[in-house]
């Protein structure tokens, strides 16, 4: 659920009371030093469906470097950044492991779970190339209806400094947002932008809080809605648009994210249709919109 603001308010905790919570004191298995994990968007399920984190150990030479052991820890955050289920992995190359959350049909009070938001979460350690991937499994369809990869393979690839792209610290005044392109939706669609604030240290650097803007452009550039966002770290918000036009018609939106300094929100854009049912993940092309930027002489 969501407050009129777009701030996902719905305990995924209260809604799920039916299935077993990992709620057990737990050792980090990486060190804090050392982790900068891929980031994951929030993704809407509804009940009767199941979100699975998937990790592949890659088992091919990168580089001059062989594959090795994957270890590390996958889990799942609601919207309030509240951990509903966590599992460690220890993959030899080529293996693989999957985490499930079930989403009940209905909350402890009997209504509908009709959207809930679940955060995937990756924890690696140092050692073999894991590769994390998440799903949403519809059991009234029987099949998978969206795969989501992460927004960035790295979290401290966000909101970098553009004079040192490949550091944390020291932020450049200008943003260097996530890069999306033009989706082609239909009028009687919507679409919403989610963001959540990284909650884990990265390489050693505790979370901060997540500041910005969201807006939508049509396929002419212009700003059809704005919002700002702030996000303590652990916590989600999510904007929506709709299109104007009583008939499906088709129309180019351009979401748009522009972070302040600060902590790293990752995103992810969704697609729903009338009835709300999401049809569609559309990912950044990049985390960081300088990287497309074409360097004569290269």
């Amino acid at each position: 659920m969501r407050n009129p603001s777009g701030q996902f308010v719905g305990s995924a905790s209260s809604l799920l009371a039916g299935l077993v919570l990992l709620t057990a004191a737990h050792t980090t298995v990486a060190s804090a030093q050392s982790i900068d994990p891929p980031g994951f968007g929030p993704i809407s399920v509804k009940g009767t469906q199941v979100v699975r984190l998937n990790v592949v150990c890659f088992d091919h030479t990168v580089g001059y470097d062989a594959p090795g052991q994957c270890r590390g820890e996958v889990m799942f955050h609601d919207a309030a950044g509240r951990e509903l289920k966590r599992a460690s992995y220890d993959l030899a190359p080529g293996a693989t492991t999957t985490l499930q959350l079930a989403i009940p049909a209905t909350d402890a009070a009997g209504a509908p779970i009709r959207r809930v938001a679940i955060i995937p979460c990756v924890l690696p350690q140092p050692g073999g190339v894991a590769i994390p991937s998440a799903e949403v499994y519809d059991r009234d369809a029987g099949r998978v209806v969206l795969t989501v990869n992460p927004s960035a393979a790295r979290m401290s690839e966000f909101n970098n400094s553009l004079a040192d792209p490949g550091s944390i610290s020291g932020f450049d005044p200008q943003p260097d947002p996530p890069a999306y392109s033009m989706y082609t939706m239909r009028t009687d669609q919507s679409m919403r932008v989610n963001l959540f604030c990284f909650e884990h240290p990265i390489n050693g650097v505790p979370p901060e809080a997540c500041r910005g803007t969201v807006m939508f452009h049509d396929a002419a550039g212009n700003v059809l809605k704005r919002a700002a966002y702030s996000l303590a770290p652990g916590t989600s918000q999510s904007l929506g648009f709709a299109p104007a036009g009583g008939r499906a018609l088709l129309v180019g939106i351009v979401p748009c994210v522009v972070p302040d300094p600060g902590g790293r929100a990752a995103t992810v854009v969704e697609v729903s249709d009338a009835v709300g049912t999401v049809v569609q993940i559309v990912e950044p092309v990049t985390p960081r919109v300088s990287r497309l930027k074409q360097t004569a002489g290269r």
